[in-house]
């Protein structure tokens, strides 16, 4: 039985010679009609598959797939992508072969043609740095849902989308399953997203294929060893930033890092501080209290929201900002979350455990049994 996942329930298939025209792709061999095969799916992980799926596995030297690709045609794969060191382990001829230079790349692009992506809709946030990501996804989904707003979520922590919810043990999403929820979002009416956004996610192009209406950009987080951030790591952060990939951005400036990609970005941002005197759009400033933390946010054309926080963290005014500042840029203004926040008594969040999310999974399988 395939793990558990969070994708569409009624897919339309797609048929892999229309995959290849419009990729400009060849299948490695010419033993099938590519025009009788559907793909109604796309996995990178072959205990994900399910009947039907393309199979993509971006294979390095020195590894042997060929356990990958026997269980994935097992579980049903119609086809597979791979590099060319994976082509070489494909064995027999059961399913087509479709051979990529750069399958990570690849893979959300096929992954949003195949489940037909709407980049609009529902509206996606993401949020990257090296500190604070999963924290203010869980403030977006929180105050969205303190709007009245239907919403889905993915973290490496957690998933969801709208009710449905999934352990994510630690994992970030790859593209093809950020996809899949979105589709699975459309399916069920839910209407904006947010998404966690680790560096090495960036790097290894999870992203690709998405667009974000607000990517939020924290910190990177220097140490001894790695004085600020590696080339690759800002390359694929401007890159995130940039008309391709997201509409606007939210960027703090407090290190090194969020000034550079201020002066690099091609995209309008909102930018936010928790110095008065740092020259950001927004600044914040915060008092801790005996059960959380006060905090206020002054911006421009004397715009300002005043509220509190369950969080202790340091960082939990700056993060809720954050949080505040992608949903305003995503078209739900200050005022209103001020008045929200002021009918619920302000943020009082508290991510699941895991012990929780354990028992909601076994409740699941227990009603699963019942059908």
């Amino acid at each position: 039985m395939p793990e558990p996942s969070l994708r569409p329930h009624h897919p339309r298939a797609r048929i892999l010679s229309e995959m290849c025209a419009e990729f400009g792709l060849e299948p490695h061999t010419d033993d099938f009609d590519t025009e009788q095969i559907e793909v109604t799916g796309v996995v990178s992980d072959a205990d994900r598959v399910e009947s039907g799926d393309m199979f993509v596995a971006d294979i390095a030297a020195g590894h042997n797939p060929t356990s990958q690709f026997e269980l994935a045609v097992e579980r049903g794969a119609s086809s597979i992508m791979t590099n060319a060191l994976g082509a070489e382990h494909v064995q027999g001829d059961t399913v087509p072969v479709l051979v990529v230079e750069d399958p990570r790349l690849a893979l959300g692009h096929i992954a949003r043609w195949v489940y037909r992506t709407d980049p609009d809709s529902p509206k996606l946030l993401g949020v990257t740095g090296s500190r604070g990501k999963t924290s203010v996804v869980y403030l977006i989904d929180y105050l969205l849902q303190t709007l009245g707003v239907k919403t889905g979520m993915s973290t490496n922590q957690e998933r969801h989308v709208g009710d449905e919810r999934l352990d994510a043990r630690g994992v970030a999403a790859d593209a093809d399953e950020l996809h899949a929820m979105l589709a699975r979002m459309h399916e069920v009416g839910v209407h904006v997203a947010s998404a966690e956004l680790s560096t090495q996610a960036v790097i290894r192009h999870n992203f690709a294929g998405l667009y974000f209406d607000v990517a939020g950009f924290l910190n990177f987080e220097a140490t001894a060893e790695r004085p600020g951030s590696p080339d690759s790591s800002f390359e694929a952060l401007v890159e995130l930033f940039s008309p391709e990939q997201t509409r606007r951005g939210v960027i703090n400036i407090d290190t090194e890092d969020g000034q550079r990609l201020l002066e690099e970005t091609r995209v309008p941002v909102s930018t936010i501080s928790i110095r008065e005197d740092a020259g950001a759009d927004w600044w914040v400033c915060a008092e801790p209290t005996e059960t959380g933390t006060q905090f206020s946010m002054y911006g421009p054309d004397d715009r300002e929201l005043h509220t509190w926080t369950s969080q202790e963290d340091p960082h939990s005014a700056i993060n809720a900002a954050m949080a505040i500042l992608m949903i305003d840029g995503a078209g739900w203004d200050v005022e209103q979350m001020q008045d929200a926040l002021g009918r619920v008594d302000g943020i009082q969040l508290e991510p699941r455990s895991r012990e929780t999310l354990d028992a909601e999974a076994r409740g699941r399988m227990r009603q699963d049994d019942n059908l």
